[in-house]
């Protein structure tokens, strides 16, 4: 039970009015020896995440984006926004993925938590969402694509959230200090009301990293 990958389609399916089921595991064994099982009858890319839709079974976050987009009108009203959406999918899951490396001790990136701070100052340090200011300084929009949201702000928001919190935890400064234009579509995407609801929810609160993995960064 953590924010995850999961937190980026609870938002999503909160903005959109969609209802769904939450399936959140709270240890390894009722992942692997209940739930996994009985997706691999239906797929044989069981992961997490996944998604259920009617008789669909999509396996692995940006194809669950991708399908979401396309289901839900979120993946950009012109060719030019749906091909930024989707180098923002990918540019976003780089920013990620380093995150992954620093925060989990199975990595081996960091080997005691003193490395974990140390490196995560330095990862802060290097203005990790620099190419995401340029964006949209080039777009001059709101959102990364366009007027409206497409699923590549919901991660772009959900890292952005979690950048402030290590932030905040290694007592560290503004992250947004040397990037309004993220600093702003930060906080227009924290004030939208249909989003409201999920903020204010339980699953908000829930760990961002894996505390049964001792994750440095929870």
């Amino acid at each position: 039970k953590i924010r995850g990958l999961g937190s980026i389609f609870r938002m999503i399916f909160e903005y959109k009015g969609v209802k769904y089921t939450d399936n959140q595991y709270a240890t390894g064994e009722e992942w692997f020896e209940e739930a996994k099982p009985k997706i691999l009858e239906k797929t044989p890319l069981a992961n997490l995440p996944y998604l259920e839709c009617g008789s669909d079974v999509v396996c692995q976050t940006n194809a669950i984006l991708t399908y979401l987009g396309s289901k839900l009108r979120l993946n950009g009203y012109s060719y030019k926004a749906r091909i930024l959406n989707e180098e923002l999918l990918c540019e976003i899951y780089d920013v990620r993925n380093k995150v992954i490396e620093l925060s989990y001790p199975f990595k081996a990136v960091c080997r005691t938590k003193e490395e974990h701070d140390e490196k995560a100052a330095k990862h802060l340090e290097s203005g990790p969402f620099k190419k995401f200011e340029a964006v949209l300084e080039k777009q001059g929009t709101d959102y990364f694509c366009g007027k409206a949201p497409c699923v590549s702000d919901f991660h772009i928001w959900e890292m952005m959230d979690q950048h402030r919190l290590l932030a905040e935890k290694l007592g560290k400064g503004d992250i947004f200090a040397e990037i309004p234009k993220c600093k702003a579509f930060y906080d227009k995407f924290r004030a939208e009301p249909k989003l409201a609801k999920y903020f204010e929810s339980e699953a908000y609160k829930l760990p961002v990293n894996n505390p049964i993995a001792d994750a440095y960064f929870q």
